[in-house]
């Protein structure tokens, strides 16, 4: 059983929410463009020393060695996920069924979103991306009832 970490970017984005800070402040203070952050919040990208470094610089208490360390553990879990499931890329899975949309509650976190997708409409046929986006929306709106 593969261990179940929220990801990187959200651990990131919750640290944020609570310190009154964004992602643009989270920006400046790595000296990095916006949308870098902002693919890391939607785990798109892996954690750079130069953000844990802005994040430090942001919020004190947090130390760059926390969240790279965290990262390398959330990225392990990523590879065991894929390997266990035969899933070459989670992001690709993510945006071509447009599961950030369906399931707004795990936006943060490809397992999770890939997890409840396949739960329901099964993992071979997510893999195979044999799934008709209609179905997919018909359910999430069903749920939204």
């Amino acid at each position: 059983m593969i261990e179940k970490l929220l990801s990187t970017g959200r651990i990131i984005a919750a640290y944020l929410e609570a310190n009154n800070a964004n992602i643009f402040d989270l920006a400046t203070s790595s000296g990095v463009e916006a949308k870098t952050v902002y693919r890391l919040i939607n785990d798109e990208t892996k954690l750079s020393y130069k953000i844990a470094k802005g994040m430090h610089n942001l919020i004190p208490e947090i130390s760059p060695e926390f969240l790279v360390s965290y990262d390398a553990k959330y990225q392990l879990q990523k590879i065991e996920y894929k390997m266990q499931y035969q899933i070459t890329d989670l992001s690709e899975i993510v945006e071509f069924y447009k599961l950030r949309r369906l399931y707004r509650q795990y936006y943060h976190d490809n397992i999770k979103l890939i997890d409840i997708t396949s739960r329901i409409f099964g993992l071979g046929n997510i893999q195979k991306k044999q799934i008709d986006r209609s179905m997919l929306s018909s359910y999430a709106f069903s749920k939204e009832k």
